[in-house]
This record gives C-alpha cells, structure tokens and sequence, in this order.
C-alpha cells in the first residue's frame, strides 16, 4: 500500500471543540506496515487507538470497550470489513469508516448501503485521512453536545435532535444512521427543492464528482419512504422533484406549480445539473 506523507498543518477549528485524548479509535487493518503507520499517525494527533489484525479481532475488541469511530479494512481475513461492519450496526450507530484499495463505485454504494459513515480508498494521504475522521468525530460530537431537547416537525413526522428518535403518526420508527442524518437534512429545508449534489456532501462526506453512480441515494430514499409514508408508492412528504432532485413538503401536500419553479430556479441558478435525476 502507498501512503503520502501528510504535510505539516495548523490546528482546525475542530481540535478546540473536543478532547482528542477523550476520542476512542478502533483500527482494523490486517496489512502490519499499513497498521502501525496508522496507529501513529491517529496517535500522533491525541486520540487513543487500540489497533487490530482483522475482523474477528475487531467484533471482539467492540464488545470489550466502547470506542468512539471505528476504521475498517474492507479485504481482512477471518471476517472482512463488509461483515464487521453489518454486525456493528445491528448493536450500535459508532462512526464506521471503511478502508480499501477498490475505487470502485460499487464498492462505495456497498459500503454506504451497509450503514458506513465514511470511506477512504487507498492509496490516501495521511492528511486526508485525518481531515476525515475529524469531520466524522465532528459530526458525531455536536450530536452529542446537545444539552436540551430540540425538535423539528414537519406534519406527522417528528424528530427529538437529542435523543435521536423520530416518531411519525404517534410510532417511534427506527432509522439508520444514513437515514437519520437524510431525514435530518429534509427537515432542516423544508419545502425547498434538495438536489443530490447537495445530499451527498451534507449527508455522506462525499463530492458528487467522486460517485458515478448515485442509485445508493436513491435506495436510501425509497427506504426512508417506506418508513415515514402511509403509502411510499404515492408520498406525501418526500417529493421527487423532476429535474432537480427532492423536497420534503411540511404540510403533507404539493406546493402550487408555479411556486416551485420559481423557487427551483432561484436555487440552482449557475448549478452545474449534469447528473441525472
């Protein structure tokens, strides 16, 4: 494996905003040069890290500790990081980061679709790799920095931003994490049109221009649909947007046709709409 030495760099904005040395990181990675050099670097920057051989090792050092964000490899023996990473989301929403040497877009949907947060294709430089886990430490701290309850509604649907749970018609519906942070992001801009440009930075980390194929976004959307919808083949909330992209309507129903274009062609003036809807 190829990693770029990683160029000397100031203090973020993020290094004020949390204790590193409170930031619990587990590694696993069964290359032992790609390993160390990892363990060092993470090290380096404050945060602790137990390191790891391969999957098995990996499920077992979780159930012994809490950690903070977990770094999988995806290619380990015994039990490889598409496994690891399935059975950390049956129990828990830890940060998960997967690791591979496959700049595959297949592999980036597989990854996303299994509940991953981030993914880092080798081979990477050190800087980029710490500019990632602190995004997604950042995202995850501010999540839990929350002191009161903070709810956003939009007609049936109902998100507590403190403890994370949504209700729609009264029922608590469980989410995963990418759903979560998705809905999240609807409710945020409500009745504006959202395009997938947009979800795919606020919700995954990713520029657009890295994903080929985007059909993960549509997956996802057609899984929180199910969820949220009385009837997902005929939304009332989750709209698609033809040409642009999606919109969540607060009252449950269509806003005028006029209003919308005018509204969509306010927003994504000079935006570059190569991809398609």
């Amino acid at each position: 494996m190829q990693i770029a030495p990683m160029n000397q760099t100031v203090p973020s904005r993020f290094s004020l905003e949390i204790r590193k040395e409170a930031i619990h990181i587990l590694l696993a990675e069964d290359e032992d040069a790609t390993r160390q050099l990892l363990q060092f670097c993470l090290e380096q920057e404050g945060y602790n890290v137990v390191a790891v051989r391969n999957g098995q090792e990996a499920l077992h050092a979780y159930t012994s500790a809490p950690f903070d964000l977990v770094i999988l490899d995806i290619n380990m023996p015994i039990i490889d990081g598409w496994t690891v990473c399935t059975e950390l989301r049956k129990r828990t929403d830890v940060p998960i980061m997967m690791l591979t040497a496959n700049a595959r877009p297949d592999d980036i949907v597989q990854g996303i679709r299994l509940g991953a947060d981030n993914y880092v294709t080798k081979p990477f430089t050190l800087k980029e790799l710490r500019a990632r886990v602190q995004a997604v430490l950042r995202r995850s701290t501010q999540k839990q920095q929350q002191q009161t309850a903070k709810l956003l509604k939009c007609g049936e649907i109902v998100m507590n931003e403190s403890t994370c749970e949504v209700t729609v018609r009264g029922k608590k519906v469980d989410l995963t994490p990418n759903e979560y942070r998705l809905l999240r992001f609807f409710m945020q801009n409500q009745d504006k049109p959202v395009t997938k440009e947009e979800l795919l930075g606020a919700v995954w980390d990713y520029q657009y221009q890295l994903c080929e194929d985007l059909n993960f976004i549509r997956v996802t959307i057609r899984r929180l649909r199910s969820k949220v919808e009385e009837n997902s083949s005929t939304p009332k909330y989750l709209k698609t947007v033809h040409g642009r992209g999606y919109r969540l309507c607060s009252s449950g129903h269509d806003a005028s046709p006029m209003l919308l274009a005018s509204e969509a062609g306010n927003r994504y003036q000079g935006v570059d709409m190569h991809l398609k809807v």
